[in-house]
């Protein structure tokens, strides 16, 4: 999907995809080889990381941008899903991981915000939880990349990997934001 003005110049260019267990044909292959392309997260321990406690009602700010989905609001809605409760829609967590790879990397400047890719996988984020971004800065000259991962802390596996944001320029902060 490409996103124009009214004078039709390109805001951006937004490419989703979905996997389905046992799939093997999603599409046009070129299309698809885009969209599966993986990204490796570097061995060893990432460069930043930050950690942030989301609210109890973000499900609930988080609609005002569109996402009507039940489940992240109505406990029978979540139960009908086979959920605990209501969770965080799972472009909520990427834009505080975006967030995050912003505040350490792009110099807190949203102009700075190229791309994003990540893979979701099934863990979920409950409002109220800690998620934590691990970031590696992969800058090699022209290619401005953080590579990250985001966990749900007290768990085990990963909300969002394999993640690359590409920025205009890395301008890594001298000090936490918040003083942790």
């Amino acid at each position: 999907t490409k996103l124009k003005d009214s004078e039709g110049h390109l805001y951006a260019t937004i490419r989703t995809g979905r996997f389905f267990e046992g799939k093997e044909d999603c599409g046009e292959e070129e299309d698809w080889a885009k969209i599966k392309k993986s990204i490796e997260i570097p061995m060893g321990a990432p460069d930043k990381e930050e950690r942030e406690r989301t609210h109890d009602n973000q499900a609930l700010i988080y609609r005002l941008s569109g996402e009507y989905n039940p489940v992240h609001i109505k406990e029978d809605a979540a139960e009908s899903a086979k959920l605990k409760r209501p969770t965080l829609p799972i472009k909520c967590v990427m834009g505080i991981a975006a967030r995050h790879i912003l505040n350490r990397f792009g110099g807190n400047r949203a102009k700075n915000f190229k791309s994003i890719f990540a893979r979701f996988t099934d863990l979920h984020v409950y409002p109220g939880d800690t998620v934590t971004t691990k970031m590696w800065n992969m800058d090699y000259g022209k290619q401005k990349r953080v590579m990250f991962e985001v966990i749900a802390n007290g768990r085990d596996r990963d909300v969002v990997m394999n993640g690359e944001m590409c920025l205009k320029e890395i301008i890594e902060d001298k000090k936490d934001p918040y003083g942790y």
